[in-house]
């Protein structure tokens, strides 16, 4: 390809109508693309954002190449009938190409430099797609236009690095709320600004003028191109209403039902999570708080240990939302490894401090328990920090439990044997039957704090309760009540027969150091309390 630097005037600025209608072709191309762009990133599990990634490149580098086809025909000496095909078929290549290396890195990416970057190369990238376009109008060599060339290349840095950088914002905000979107008003400018930029690129690559008016030819090229994009647009909104009822319907079937109010609406928490995954995936990223679990007339040193994340770049994490991204993204058992690695660690750091007689609650996933060496793994956690097995009791959902059935089962009694024991957690909430508590070898329920709430005024609810202390006592199957707030709610409890109280009542979850100087004062506060 031969280039000749040129210097001379400009082609003349395009208006009216047809500049009209390619600034609405504009903002519908941007809308598409950034529609795909957030579809990409809200995938959380690693095959979901590959193939995304994959189709939004395609996509993309075709709606791209569409955009700038169509704007050769807005100019009245251009003859855009005169387009070759194997340049116009290798713009599509180079766009299509460089959509496929940027676009996971605009659309995922949390560092404004690592977004900024790739949305230089996609300029880079949209301007070689533009400049061998061009050669398909030319016959001779490729003729550039060194200042309109400069003022191209700012002018589509400028608006690729100033999209993304706004897609990345809207992420990171989305931590803490919902995602917002771009506005259409955002788009429409977005869509304005193409056409200068076309302008200048026409400018950049100046092209023979031809004075006749637009022949049959061209108006039958036009219309084969905007064939072909609107057939990729309505494609990819066919495919993205898929999409999204095919993630729905795997978060229904591959989380607990607990986790599904907290996926629900929150895809761009999730993905903005499942991208931060490698840097908190340690163990001095995952602190654990303590809870106490009290026990009437026994002051025991017993706690849940509870998660607590921090991100220097998305904040505070719901715990919940960061074990169901762990969980989609099949990284479940090791976080829960890693937490009851931490847990372990603070309970042997208190008896070395003289607070050896303490002992905690520690919630796992379905899938860490039934891992194949998951009971060993936990014995020798166990013995290499000189830990008894009964300082230690695990804590899983009574849907998980009773979901998984016999292998379940034996994993609980294997862990009983070695003298774990497991809890079922959040018991009431799911649709377990009565009289399978007969057959689980469990350690201990938990009643869920909905049990609680509102329990002062509701006598059907202190019946339930004091049915459910009656019944555990019969199976020899210690209950804690959870979510105690008040007096009058921990005086109902313990009038139910119930073995031991955890809530705010006593004290909120606190930091590992804290935990000894609490329980030095709890005879006294629990003396106060039984008054």
């Amino acid at each position: 390809m031969n280039i000749v630097l040129l210097n001379e005037s400009a082609r003349a600025f395009p208006l009216g109508l047809p500049s009209l209608f390619y600034c609405a072709l504009g903002a519908l191309v941007v809308h598409l693309c950034q529609q795909l762009v957030e579809e990409t990133s809200n995938a959380f599990d690693p095959a979901s954002r590959l193939v995304r990634a994959s189709r939004a490149a395609f996509s993309i580098g075709g709606l791209v190449w569409v955009l700038d086809v169509t704007g050769f025909f807005i100019y009245a000496d251009l003859a855009a009938d005169g387009l070759r095909l194997a340049p116009a078929l290798l713009a599509l290549l180079i766009n299509t190409f460089v959509a496929r290396i940027t676009i996971p890195t605009l659309s995922t990416g949390t560092r404004a430099s690592r977004v900024g970057l790739a949305a230089v190369g996609l300029a880079i990238g949209m301007m070689a797609g533009h400049a061998t376009l061009s050669t398909g109008f030319s016959h001779g060599g490729l003729v550039v236009d060194p200042a309109a060339m400069l003022t191209s290349t700012v002018f589509t840095i400028f608006l690729a690095a100033g999209l993304a950088l706004k897609h990345r914002k809207a992420r990171l905000q989305a931590a803490g709320s919902q995602f917002t979107p771009f506005t259409w008003r955002l788009k429409a400018a977005a869509g304005c600004l193409i056409l200068p930029l076309h302008w200048c690129l026409t400018s950049t690559f100046p092209l023979p003028r031809i004075p006749e008016a637009a022949s049959t030819g061209s108006v039958r090229l036009l219309v084969t191109v905007l064939a072909f994009g609107l057939a990729i647009a309505a494609d990819q909104v066919q495919t993205l209403h898929s999409e999204r009822r095919r993630q729905r319907a795997f978060r229904s079937a591959a989380t607990p039902a607990t986790f599904i109010t907290a996926a629900t609406g929150k895809d761009y928490q999730l993905a903005l999570i499942a991208d931060r995954l490698p840097e908190l995936l340690h163990p001095d990223q995952l602190h654990i708080h303590f809870q106490p679990i009290v026990t009437p007339n026994q002051p025991k040193a017993h706690f849940e240990a509870l998660l607590r994340v921090t991100d220097p770049v998305l904040g505070r994490i719901n715990p919940e939302k960061f074990i169901l991204a762990c969980t989609l993204q099949a990284q479940g058992a090791h976080v829960d490894m890693l937490i009851i690695g931490n847990a372990l660690d603070h309970l042997a750091n208190w008896g070395q401090q003289g607070f050896d007689d303490a002992t905690i609650n520690i919630n796992v996933s379905p899938d860490t328990l039934l891992e194949p060496h998951f009971v060993e793994w936990m014995y020798q956690e166990l013995q290499r920090r000189d830990l008894p097995p009964g300082s230690v009791r695990l804590e899983i959902t009574e849907h998980a439990l009773i979901a998984n059935g016999s292998d379940m089962v034996r994993t609980i009694r294997r862990l009983k044997a070695k003298g774990v024991g497991v809890v079922m957690d959040d018991f009431g909430t799911g649709y377990s039957s009565l009289g399978l508590l007969a057959d689980l070898p469990i350690s201990g329920l938990k009643c869920d704090r909905l049990f609680i709430k509102g329990l002062a005024q509701d006598t059907r609810r202190q019946v339930l309760l004091r049915k459910i202390a009656e019944l555990a006592v019969d199976l020899d199957i210690p209950v804690t009540a959870e979510g105690v707030e008040t007096q009058e709610e921990l005086d109902i409890v313990i009038q139910s027969g119930i073995d031991s109280i955890q809530g705010f009542y006593f004290a909120k979850p606190m930091p590992a150091p804290d935990v000894p100087d609490w329980f030095a004062g709890l005879e006294a506060r629990w003396a106060g309390a039984i008054v």
